[in-house]
Formats: C-alpha cells, structure tokens, sequence
C-alpha cells in the first residue's frame, strides 16, 4: 500500500498546486471583467490560468505514461506545454485593446518564449566545425541572394516606401552572389585540402539554412509589421483604455 500511494502523493500535490494556482487566475479573470478600471488585466490572469491548465495535462501524462519520465520524452514534454502557453498568450495578444493590456500579455509571453528556448536550446545537436558552417553559409548565400532581391522588389519594398529610391538593384545583388560564389570555392578548396568528405557539409547546411530562414522571417516580419501600422492595425493595441470598448 504505501508503494502505491507514495506516487500518487507526488502526483496529487504538485498538481493540486497547479489547479489551485490556474483556479485563482481564472476568479480572478472573472473578477475583473466585471470592473472597467480593472478589465485591462483580464486577458493577463486569462493566459496564466492557461499555462496553468497546460502544466497540469502535462503533469497528469508524466503519470500515466511512466516512459514520459525518461529522457528526451520529459523535455520534448516540457517544451510542447510551454509552447502552448507562447501559442495561447500571443493568439490572446493579438486580441487585446490598449496599452494595459498589451504590456501585461507581452510580460507574460516574452518569459515564456525564453524560458522555451533556455528548455530546447540544450536538445540541438552539436554545430559542426566552423568552416564547414561557413563553406555552406557561402553556398547557399550563393542561390540565396537573387530570389531575395526579386522578392524585395516585387513585395517587400512596398511596405517601406522611402522617398530614396532602394538601393538594393541587381547590380548590386550580382556583386554580392559574385562574392558569396567566390567565398563558396576557397572554403570548398580548404575542405578538400583538409581531406574532408562533401556528406559532411549535409548538417553544415540544415544549420545554414535554418540561419537564411531566420534572416527571412525576422525581414518579412518587419515589413509586414511596418505595413500593419500604417494601416493603423495596432492602434487598438497602443490607444488609451479609456478610448476602447473592451469586452
């Protein structure tokens, strides 16, 4: 008997724990609502008691399933909950009306999404060597700049419009892929120098690659942010409280 109920007590405290914590949020959620000065804060207390519901399915799964407890299936377990709560908090933000609110959702959301990366940042693999990282990098670079320019051109630099006209042209976008071109046969005549086989610059480039996607998304992100505000499509997030009907 005392086998049995010895981990059904380690169960049962941390997730009473976690309910409780999550209940607390949810009243007062409740609360707020019913209080316009207060009403701001609502979405805030709706997202903890998010997190809260999503720590507590991932507590009651590690019991269920005793292979959750082992490694590496507690921390992709630990990562799927905490992005939930990054999902929860930033489809909630995107909701949001005022300044109050925006700043109390984004206090919520920015711990999260780092406590996320510190949790899956130990699970990548190792980098390879630099100059096999660097061999790739250029390579890609390479293929990578003249579709950049034909989507700047086409898209992107219509969400910056400046009176100064660009002045990325494909003059200069042939200049660079002549130089990533050049950069591409030196590392690669070093590789070879050095002996090493071409299979091996295959994990060089998912870590090259996944940096050009990051450099893209962090580019047409900000574009398509910039367009958004001149559109006025944040002003529900920036106004006054006491300019909104919040709900």
């Amino acid at each position: 008997m005392p086998s049995r109920l010895s981990p059904l007590a380690s169960l049962i405290t941390p997730l009473a724990a976690m309910a409780l914590v999550g209940g607390v949020f949810l009243l007062a959620a409740y609360l707020l609502g019913r209080f316009p000065a207060y009403r701001p804060f609502r979405r805030a207390c709706l997202g903890f008691a998010g997190q809260s519901g999503f720590a507590c399915v991932a507590t009651i799964l590690t019991f269920m399933v005793p292979l959750l407890n082992q490694q590496p299936y507690v921390t992709v377990l630990n990562e799927a909950w905490l992005a939930l709560s990054a999902a929860l908090t930033a489809w909630l933000l995107w909701g949001a009306h005022g300044r109050q609110e925006s700043a109390g959702l984004l206090l919520l959301l920015v711990p999260t999404a780092l406590l996320l990366i510190v949790t899956a940042w130990p699970t990548l693999p190792a980098p390879p060597p630099l100059i096999e990282v660097a061999a790739a990098w250029a390579a890609l670079g390479t293929v990578y700049v003249l579709p950049c320019w034909f989507l700047w051109r086409r898209y992107l630099s219509r969400s910056v419009v400046t009176r100064r006209p660009s002045t990325f042209t494909l003059k200069k976008a042939l200049l660079i892929m002549a130089g990533y071109a050049t950069c591409t046969a030196l590392l690669c005549a070093a590789l070879f120098w050095q002996g090493r086989h071409p299979v091996s610059l295959l994990a060089a480039t998912v870590w090259a690659g996944a940096y050009y996607a990051g450099i893209t998304l962090l580019v047409v992100g900000g574009c398509t942010l910039r367009a958004l505000h001149r559109r006025g499509c944040f002003q529900r997030w920036l106004s006054k409280e006491q300019q909104q009907q919040l709900g």
